[in-house]
């Protein structure tokens, strides 16, 4: 099988390198794939955009190399006093953990479908760091610990990139056709498919008492309202509940 790299619909000519072009490995695949006269380089796993795309445990592999990539941007802050005890002061510290730390830990990871064993590794490596800010024993509470640095778990961080997300929005307000089609297919087809980005996003909004997403698409708000009230509504719902944990 032969590719040109001519746009299909322009005719424009767009360069591609050959070092940089892989094709990952599939069953269903068995030629060889050229651009040109050079065949593509086949491997198991290949990185598009910060994104490990994998024949297989796409999701699992993307967990660990994330934690290995936040687990090297926090050492590399411990000599600015990001150390827990005898570093800065624990809201300083997460404030620097949230703008540093946070969106190379769960970037790209909203548009994957992940496990409760994948968010579950997401949430001790945030456990464990939160807590080390504050010098806290293990058997601390969660509602304590989020409480008194102001921070929110894990699974709410990446819903809120979820709902914020870019892909979201640029969806909903694109006028490309084909686009428009996948979506409206997708919530028709796909709506019990939790493996789907749109009835994930629906479960998501409906935990967090939103907007819900046909509403969403008939009066959509601003890009800044929409992260706004996202922030809103997440910030009083789970500081609600930390203080009801608190209670009990």
């Amino acid at each position: 099988m032969t590719f040109n790299n001519l746009h299909p619909i322009t005719g424009f000519q767009y360069c591609m390198s050959m070092q940089k072009t892989e094709r990952i490995k599939s069953k269903c695949q068995s030629e060889n794939i050229r651009l040109g006269n050079e065949v593509i380089q086949t491997d198991n796993q290949a990185t598009h955009l910060g994104i490990i795309q994998a024949a297989k445990n796409e999701s699992r592999i993307n967990i660990q190399e994330h934690i290995s990539i936040a687990r090297k941007t926090l050492y590399s802050l411990i000599p600015v006093g990001l150390n827990g005890k005898g570093g800065l002061n624990p809201k300083t510290a997460n404030k620097i953990y949230q703008a540093y730390v946070l969106p190379r830990l769960l970037y790209g990871l909203e548009i994957l479908s992940l496990s409760l064993t994948q968010i579950r590794e997401l949430r001790q490596f945030h456990i464990k760091t939160i807590r080390c800010f504050q010098s806290l024993p293990i058997r601390t509470s969660a509602a304590a610990y989020n409480l008194l640095i102001g921070a929110i778990p894990i699974d709410t961080e990446l819903h809120k990139r979820q709902l914020k997300v870019s892909l979201l929005y640029s969806v909903r307000v694109s006028e490309n056709t084909k686009l428009r089609t996948l979506k409206e297919r997708q919530l028709i087809v796909n709506s019990e498919n939790p493996e789907s980005f749109f009835p994930r996003v629906q479960e998501i909004i409906k935990y967090n008492n939103l907007m819900q997403i046909h509403e969403l698409i008939k009066s959509l708000p601003t890009k800044c309202q929409w992260k706004k009230q996202i922030n809103t509504v997440i910030a009083n719902k789970w500081t609600s509940k930390l203080q009801a944990e608190m209670k009990e």
